[in-house]
């Protein structure tokens, strides 16, 4: 998606974000904005731009219910 022009941002669950801590810095690196794993607050600007698209990989069953 990159090199088709897209900026391209990751949110993890925060239990996947344990699982990578090692690789935030790198994730975040690789796609030029911060990796998200938990929510913002009130009141906090979001650091992301607005999204034209958003993909749900992998999209679980509880996960398209909610």
């Amino acid at each position: 998606m990159q090199a088709d022009g897209w900026d391209v941002c990751l949110g993890l669950t925060p239990t996947a974000a344990r699982w990578l801590a090692d690789s935030l810095d790198g994730l975040a690196a690789l796609t030029g904005e911060p990796v998200r794993w938990d929510y913002r607050l009130p009141g906090q600007p979001d650091v992301w731009p607005k999204p034209d698209a958003v993909l749900v990989a992998s999209a679980t069953f509880n996960t398209i219910n909610q």
